[in-house]
């Protein structure tokens, strides 16, 4: 666990990131990942955006519902893996580490979505200004 200050060892098969600020690193050094906070209730999950902009394959769990809209999208575009339990999340990196090439082409979905969605910020202010140009 990274909050115990605890070290990464040559035999270490897992290594809990639990720690504020870092996520941006452990992404970048995954081969894939899971976004907690999605499997036990009462769930909610967390954001998939970040390891998704760095190439990340991500699993999350069904109850991802804080991102339910975005998590949907990925989905749709085979972008994203759900597991429904432990188990699972360890059977599908099983999986994405077996299968690069499979693991691959849910990254190049996700850029797709990501694609896709660049540029939101602009889009939102347009909306604003046309709704603030109807007003007055």
């Amino acid at each position: 666990r990274r909050s115990m200050g605890q070290s990464i060892h040559a035999s270490t098969q897992v290594y809990l990131a639990d720690s504020m600020g870092e996520l941006w690193l452990w992404y970048a050094l995954s081969q894939v990942c899971f976004v907690g906070g999605s499997l036990n209730e009462p769930g909610g999950g967390h954001n998939i955006l970040e390891p998704m902009v760095l190439n990340v394959p991500t699993v999350v769990g069904p109850r991802y519902f804080n991102f339910q809209t975005i998590v949907d999208e990925f989905i749709d575009e085979n972008a994203v893996l759900i597991a429904q339990d432990a188990q699972q999340v360890v059977d599908i990196w099983l999986a994405c580490l077996a299968e690069p090439e499979a693991t691959e082409q849910l990254v190049v979905q996700a850029h797709k979505v990501l694609q896709r969605n660049q540029g939101s910020l602009q889009k939102h202010i347009g909306v604003i200004n046309r709704y603030l140009a109807e007003k007055s």
